[in-house]
């Protein structure tokens, strides 16, 4: 555990409607709200360990230039993270501050203590955050936890591969010039097996993070996920379109489910080749989508391995679109990227000064190193599109207070198809239904 001295104010001003984080923060003069000795109030915050972590050299950072605020930090292994937190709150002991994934607000929303309206509102939120923090935070019109950092969607691809097979490493911007170069890169032995993956996508529970790429792929198709009302799937109905009726979500599952499928022209993974993750350790693997978080984990197994990452493809008519562009069919990108949001404990006995430390410490912290991305919005929109910051486009979807069991429906709903021989038909109803059914007892 590191225990931090004095916190101070940011030189950055985190200008979200929060009040008085350009002064000391209040220090509750209740004994029993968790003082030391020289009347600091103590916040113990906790947090997963991660590849390149920043927090601890952030709190420093920040610990150097504040007063009136004892920071206590932990960082646990992920796969115990959760558990640890669940049992503590749940013993009274647990932290005043942590951290969990954006899709899991609603999930934990009952443990969690709402910012008070002069520290953050909705409305400050939605000024100064991407669309989609604002959407996973703001519940019923109350701000449960700040967003610290983003991790998008990434191509990440094996160059080693690329050189060897004379393919271009610089992956076009779009959907059917990566295809074109996952089908260079796939290789069959003479029986007709597959043996190297081209793109490592389309199947379930050997893809990993297959969940988010299938939510990437279903909104890139413009499906509607969900009704307005967050009591009901949607993905699997008709919608009106510019050229009419189309089932856009049976047409986003049959474009993943086929890089997975013998019989398609985009047939590029075969699940047998077994976890995504291990056989692009294994050097089996031309391309996958993931977090970037993973590069360090496949250079720790593979030293060899030589890995370069890009921006996830998009359906676009032009390879490179602009603000400037009179295309009229022009789209904008969309980009799919799991946010990282810091909440205060409801059993807290400090919770006000807990908001008080978030709201000083998200401005200040440098936490945009390597796979941690600013969740803020930029200043101006890039003029190119190509070089965008993933998370000014990224998009999401509510799934209620289930969101792991609708991740195992996600999977299950491709497996269907790729290895049960499912109709897409078939496959996209029965998830729809099952998570209807999730979203409906997560409003009871």
């Amino acid at each position: 555990m590191i225990a931090l001295g004095k916190l101070l104010v940011p030189p950055a001003i985190f200008a979200l409607s929060f009040a008085g984080c350009g002064k000391k923060p209040t220090v509750n003069n209740n004994p029993a709200a968790g003082m030391d000795k020289n009347g600091n109030v103590v916040i113990t915050y906790w947090r997963p360990e991660t590849y390149n972590d920043p927090f601890p050299q952030a709190l420093t950072d920040f610990q150097s230039e504040n007063a009136g605020i004892v920071i206590k930090y932990q960082a646990f292994p992920e796969d115990v993270y959760e558990q640890r937190v669940v049992e503590a709150l749940a013993n009274g002991s647990g932290p005043d501050v942590w951290e969990l994934p954006g899709d899991e607000v609603p999930e934990h929303r009952q443990k969690l203590y709402p910012a008070p309206d002069s520290i953050a509102n909705a409305s400050g939120i939605a000024k100064k955050y991407v669309p989609q923090v604002a959407s996973e935070v703001v519940l019923g019109n109350q701000v449960m936890g700040l967003a610290s950092h983003m991790e998008p969607l990434r191509i990440i691809e094996n160059s080693r591969i690329f050189d060897d097979a004379n393919v271009n490493t610089e992956l076009p911007q779009n959907w059917s010039g990566v295809v074109n170069a996952a089908r260079q890169l796939t290789k069959f032995d003479d029986k007709g097996k597959l043996v190297q993956s081209g793109l490592a996508i389309g199947s379930g529970e050997e893809v990993f993070d297959s969940a988010d790429i299938m939510s990437l792929i279903f909104m890139q198709y413009r499906t509607d996920m969900i009704k307005k009302s967050q009591d009901e799937a949607t993905f699997n109905l008709f919608q009106r379109t510019d050229g009419g009726i189309s089932y856009v979500g049976r047409n986003a599952l049959k474009f993943y489910t086929d890089f997975a499928r013998p019989n398609s022209a985009n047939y590029t993974w075969d699940p047998a080749l077994g976890g995504s993750v291990q056989a692009f350790t294994q050097g089996k693997v031309a391309m996958t989508i993931g977090y970037e978080r993973l590069v360090p984990f496949f250079k720790q197994k593979n030293p060899s391995l030589q890995i370069a990452t890009a921006a996830v493809p998009q359906i676009w008519l032009l390879d490179y679109p602009t603000r400037k562009d009179t295309q009229p069919k022009m789209t904008r990108p969309i980009d799919f990227a799991k946010s990282r949001v810091q909440v205060v404990s409801k059993v807290s006995v400090h919770p006000v000064s807990g908001w008080k430390f978030l709201s000083l410490f998200i401005a200040g912290a440098n936490l945009s190193t390597g796979p941690h991305t600013s969740p803020f919005l930029s200043a101006e929109e890039p003029d190119w599109f190509e070089d965008r910051p993933e998370p000014q486009f990224a998009e999401t979807w509510f799934k209620g207070p289930f969101p792991r069991q609708t991740d195992v429906i996600m999977r299950a709903m491709a497996d269907g198809v790729v290895k049960q021989n499912q109709t897409i038909e078939t496959a996209i109803n029965n998830a729809a239904e099952q998570i209807t059914t999730l979203l409906q007892q997560g409003g009871k």
